[in-house]
This record gives C-alpha cells, structure tokens and sequence, in this order.
C-alpha cells in the first residue's frame, strides 16, 4: 500500500524540479538577453 504512494510522491517531487529548472532555465535566457542588451547599448 505504501509502495504506490511512494511512487506518485516520487513523481511529484520530480515533476516540481522539472518545473524549478524550467523556470531557473528561463530566467538564464531572460539574464543572458538583458546583458547581450546592455552590451550592444554600451
């Protein structure tokens, strides 16, 4: 019984640092535009 309940609690924690390393991949593009930006201002 607590076999499958691990497993979906284990899914869950995987599909969260999914969604964190989207979003932390994102957020890198958006830092290396605005300083690619910057730098063709400068």
């Amino acid at each position: 019984m607590s076999l499958p309940y691990g497993r979906k609690r284990l899914e869950r924690i995987q599909s969260t640092d999914f969604l964190i390393w989207v979003t932390f991949t994102q957020e890198q593009k958006r830092y290396a535009a605005f300083m690619h930006f910057c730098c063709l201002k400068l």
